[in-house]
C-alpha cells in the first residue's frame, strides 16, 4: 500500500486538499487528533502525542487490512515533532516506524503544502472563530507558530519527499498535481 501523507503547519491547507481529493475518488485519511488524547496534557508536551501516533498507526493499518491500495493522508506521524516542546526527541523513532512500515509493504511519503508564514498563521487565526476548541493548541501563539513553521521549512530536501508551494495556487490545482504525484508511484 501507497500511503501519501499532506504535511504542513496549522492553516496550509491540508484538510482542504483532502476533501478535494476525495472527489477524486481517491481513498483519504482525515487528521484524527482533536480528541485523540487525554485533555488534562497539554498539546505542548509528548504525553499528548502518544495516543494520537498510536491512532494514526492503527488507522493506516486498518486500510492496509481492508485491501487499500493508495491512502492520501492529512498529516503523518512526523507531525507531531514541531508541536511538543520536546518533540525532536521523537524524530529518529518516528522515522524508524515509518520505515518499519515497509516491512509489512506499506511505503510512506511525505508531500510539503509550502505557505508563508504569514499566510498559515492568518487562516489559523481565522479558523479559530469557526472551531473555538482549537484555541488550546496554542495557534495564536506568534513565537510557538514560527517554530512549528521552521520544523517544516527545514525539512524540505531531508524530511519531505514532495514540496509543493502551494501559497498563490487554488485548492483543486494543488490537489490535481497531488494526484498526479500519487499515480505515477508503482503500487
Amino acid at each position: 500500500m501507497n500511503v501519501f501523507a499532506l504535511v504542513g503547519p496549522s492553516g496550509s491547507g491540508k484538510t482542504s486538499v483532502i476533501n478535494a481529493l476525495r472527489s477524486f475518488g481517491i481513498t483519504t485519511m482525515e487528521e484524527n487528533y482533536i480528541g485523540s488524547y487525554p485533555s488534562q496534557f497539554s498539546n505542548r508536551e509528548l504525553l499528548s502525542k502518544w495516543s494520537w501516533i498510536a491512532l494514526w498507526i492503527e488507522l493506516v493499518w486498518d486500510f492496509k487490512l481492508q485491501g487499500t491500495r493508495l491512502l492520501v493522508s492529512d498529516r503523518c506521524l512526523l507531525d507531531v515533532v514541531p508541536y511538543a516542546n520536546e518533540g525532536l526527541l521523537l524524530l529518529e523513532t518516528l522515522k524508524c516506524t515509518m520505515k518499519e512500515f515497509q516491512k509489512h509493504r506499506v511505503w510512506i511519503r511525505t508531500i510539503y503544502l509550502r505557505v508563508p508564514f504569514q499566510i498559515c498563521f492568518e487562516r489559523s487565526r481565522l479558523r479559530l472563530h469557526e472551531e473555538p476548541n482549537r484555541l488550546v493548541y496554542g495557534e495564536l501563539d506568534l513565537n510557538y507558530a514560527a517554530s512549528v513553521y521552521a520544523f517544516y521549512e527545514d525539512g524540505i530536501g531531508n524530511l519531505w519527499d514532495f514540496t509543493i508551494e502551494a501559497s498563490d495556487r487554488s485548492v483543486e490545482e494543488i490537489a490535481d498535481e497531488i494526484k498526479k504525484i500519487v499515480e505515477e508511484q508503482p503500487l
